[in-house]
């Protein structure tokens, strides 16, 4: 009783990083002038976190644990925005996109940008940072709904305090597939997939928001 308690109060460590680098975008972006609030849930498998993290046998306690994050994000000019994503454990992530075809109301938009993360929940006493480019691409079947692909290519730095000689590099390839419904209030549903086989520190996550536009005012 006493380790899987120990478990539950680990899961959220072990899975904070992960969470964030779900997507919940499509490739437009946000409005000038105007915020998108965002609130999401992903489900991550724990069988996938073992041969990683190598810490407790979970499979058989906790097959899916979740978490949440909340977001906001800023429309700069007509194809420019930038956001933040907060998650547990001490997490925070910073993303820029760049609208490169399409525009508010195309039925097409390809974007790119930059983005980081930083936990100090992982590599105690040290902390985990992530740096990736995106590209994100995303087809509007009508006002209401689209469908949208991001694919990134990154590295992660664990740093872990004084101890220098465990500090690693690891590079990755994720990509997220989701659907979004919706105008001013979105639904999204969404896939994140981990395509680098030999890297198991980033799971699959299954990841549902719901995402509220603030316009701006009318002049």
């Amino acid at each position: 009783m006493k380790q899987r308690i120990l478990m539950l109060c680990l899961l959220p460590l072990l899975i904070s990083s992960c969470v964030t680098l779900n997507n919940m975008q499509t490739a437009r972006t946000t409005p000038k002038g105007s915020f998108e609030l965002g609130g999401h849930f992903s489900l991550v498998s724990t069988a996938q976190m073992l041969e990683s993290d190598s810490i407790l046998n979970l499979k058989s306690v906790f097959p899916l644990w979740g978490a949440s994050t909340g977001s906001i994000r800023y429309g700069i000019t007509d194809r420019d925005d930038a956001g933040i994503k907060l998650g547990p454990s001490g997490l925070f992530t910073a993303d820029y996109k760049h609208m490169l075809l399409g525009n508010q109301s195309s039925r097409f938009a390809l974007s790119t940008g930059v983005g980081f993360l930083v936990d100090y929940g992982d590599s105690d006493p040290g902390f985990e940072s992530h740096y990736y480019l995106p590209i994100y691409a995303s087809v509007h079947l009508n006002d209401y709904f689209a469908i949208y692909n991001r694919t990134f290519y990154g590295f992660t730095y664990n740093h872990f305090g004084y101890n220098s000689s465990k500090n690693t590099f690891t590079d990755r390839v994720v990509m997220s597939n989701g659907i979004c419904i919706g105008t001013k209030i979105k639904f999204m549903f969404e896939v994140t997939t981990n395509l680098s086989k030999d890297d198991h520190v980033v799971p699959n996550l299954l990841t549902a928001g719901i995402v509220y536009i603030i316009s701006k005012p009318k002049e």
